[in-house]
């Protein structure tokens, strides 16, 4: 069983794998932060998409609310239960 935290911290994890992915063999902080700041509309499986850049810090300018499936064996299945609200910064 699920919770919207683990949800939520699959999520966070598929960021950084990708990330870490995309950096190369050789990691160093100069090329991870390129590497996120090369994410666009990444697809980290439950929330939204994600989207950074070099004066974009924060992925998603926004929110909505999912109800996560505890009896799923997917913790990136979730249902949407209201639209998605956008906050301008």
């Amino acid at each position: 069983r699920y919770t919207a935290f683990q949800a939520s911290a699959y999520a966070a994890a598929s960021v950084l794998v990708e990330a870490l992915k995309r950096a190369g063999a050789h990691l160093t902080r100069p090329g991870l932060v390129a590497a996120l700041e090369g994410l666009r509309a990444f697809d980290p499986g439950p929330g939204p998409a994600i989207t950074f850049g070099r004066n974009r810090r924060v992925g998603a300018y926004g929110a909505s609310l999912s109800r996560v499936d505890p009896s799923s064996v997917d913790v990136a299945h979730t249902a949407p239960v209201s639209a998605w609200v956008e906050v301008v910064p």
